[in-house]
């Protein structure tokens, strides 16, 4: 005769149930976490649609240029400032946000020139009146197409501390 399966007891079969449900909840909430982080900002990719939008909501445009790929503040802003809830809110309430990105340029292992990030903002249909400055660039632009403020950003500073700083810097809406 075979002697019977041992039996396991209520308690250890239990353990491992709620083990499971734990590291299956944890999984769900950390990807969730990230991608509601990638969708709160609705980064606009063209400047006359932005313009437009700002135009109908009496908003500024938060230009943002960045190379995502080759630039370590652009990722260090990404990931302090841009995926916070602090900045999401100002996106949606207080400002139209663009993003012109220059990451398809690298990783190439040809050259970057002038004319390669000249090409980038005109098909993004950016001003050739708006200067850039070194990654990550940051230009406010009031409806009317007049730049308001420019500012090179590292990063380094907290997301409530950004906002701030441009809400403070920015003209009053009507």
């Amino acid at each position: 005769m075979s002697s019977p399966a041992p039996v396991k007891s209520g308690s250890n079969l239990m353990k491992k149930r709620i083990c499971q449900i734990l590291f299956f909840l944890t999984v769900i909430s950390c990807s969730l976490g990230v991608f509601a982080a990638d969708a709160a900002i609705e980064w606009r990719k063209d400047y006359n649609v932005a313009i437009q939008e700002a135009k109908e909501k009496n908003l500024p445009v938060f230009l943002l240029f960045t190379n995502s790929k080759s630039c370590p503040f652009c990722r260090e802003i990404e990931e302090r400032i841009f995926s916070r809830r602090v900045f999401q809110k100002f996106c949606q309430n207080e400002a139209i946000p663009l993003k012109v990105e220059f990451a398809s340029l690298f990783g190439t292992g040809q050259k970057v020139t002038k004319a390669d990030i000249k090409q980038v903002c005109k098909n993004a249909n950016i001003p050739s009146s708006i200067e850039m400055g070194s990654w990550p660039y940051v230009v406010f632009i009031s409806p009317d197409g007049t730049v308001l403020l420019q500012s090179r950003e590292n990063g380094r500073t907290d997301p409530d501390t950004f906002v701030k700083k441009y809400k403070k810097a920015l003209p009053k809406k009507n």
